[in-house]
């Protein structure tokens, strides 16, 4: 909190810093309502069987460097807090800092992001997150864009240690442009490892992923159309789980839907539809879940 009163007074105080499109500052601020249909903590597979809804808020600040023509070098920091009015044991708070690196040859840019996140759960330390992703992207043409990306990591849960895991993944994404950035659609693949300290909740992940992004002009205003679709098939088979006496198998389809028009004074909104259907053959993440939110922002 004190760092949000001192960021406000920063703002207050200092407005041209973040004003100017060319300013290397940027800063978000968003506060959202949702409807859960089924409250779920993913992360451990705890299920409340209960609806709710919650009230979100997201801040965002971040600094983007040249060091020359074509290298850059970034921080960000993102607070995010969540909070169900109806049910206790699922607000959330999460904490994340970006380092980033860039540079560009030609047709091909690299780029190096390091992430370090610490969520809680009712308050209560939860998770600890370390990730290093390296990413190559590709500029085929106008029309045609490729970008790659390895990414190695490390979760620790404060009282949940045979849940900890290492993390290795590899995807690759395919991006075809219709208009430019105006409108395009993009196909995506990933390869997921994870290694837990206790061998029942190590899985492999094969990810497919599909999105649509139209953005278009209504009375004046500036509006965006993203249709998303996400497959995951997690193959938990290092060892039988006891609850359900077979190896665990889990199967998981997200389907999404959001509108977000942009409003003057930099002000934006989303309205946003989320339909998940996972299937498992242990009951805690076997659950159907819809989400229906709406996003007010504000963007310096």
């Amino acid at each position: 909190m004190k760092a949000f009163i001192g960021l406000l007074c920063t703002l207050l105080v200092f407005p041209s810093v973040f004003a100017s499109e060319k300013s290397p500052w940027k800063l978000v601020f968003e506060l959202k309502g949702e409807s859960d249909s089924n409250v779920v903590n993913d992360d451990i597979e705890e299920d409340s069987g209960s609806d709710s809804i919650s009230r979100q808020f997201k801040l965002a600040m971040g600094y983007k460097q040249k060091l020359s023509k074509k290298t850059n070098v970034g921080a960000y920091y993102t607070y995010f807090s969540k909070n169900y009015l109806a049910i206790d044991g699922y607000d959330s708070d999460i904490h994340l800092v970006k380092l980033k690196t860039s540079h560009k040859f030609d047709k091909l840019k690299m780029n190096i992001d390091g992430i370090f996140a610490n969520s809680t759960i009712d308050s209560e330390r939860f998770l600890h997150l370390k990730q290093l992703s390296p990413s190559l992207s590709y500029f085929i043409n106008k029309t045609n864009y490729l970008h790659g990306s390895v990414s190695l990591g490390k979760k620790d849960y404060e009282y949940l240690e045979e849940r900890s895991v290492t993390q290795k993944s590899i995807s690759g994404k395919y991006y075809y442009m219709l208009n430019g950035l105006n409108h395009y659609m993009t196909a995506g693949i990933k390869l997921k490892d994870e290694n837990a300290r206790e061998v029942l909740y190590s899985y492999d992940m094969l990810e497919f992923k599909l999105a649509y992004t139209y953005r278009m002009q209504l009375f004046d205003l500036r509006t965006r159309l993203n249709l998303n679709y996400r497959y995951q098939n997690r193959d938990y088979s290092d060892e039988e789980h006891w609850d359900i006496g077979e190896f665990r198998s889990d199967k998981r389809n997200q389907f999404r839907v959001a509108y977000r028009i942009n409003w003057p004074l930099q002000l934006y909104s989303e309205l946003e539809l989320i339909r998940n259907f996972n299937q498992s053959n242990l009951d805690s993440a076997d659950y159907n879940q819809t989400k229906i939110g709406l996003m007010l922002g504000y963007k310096l």
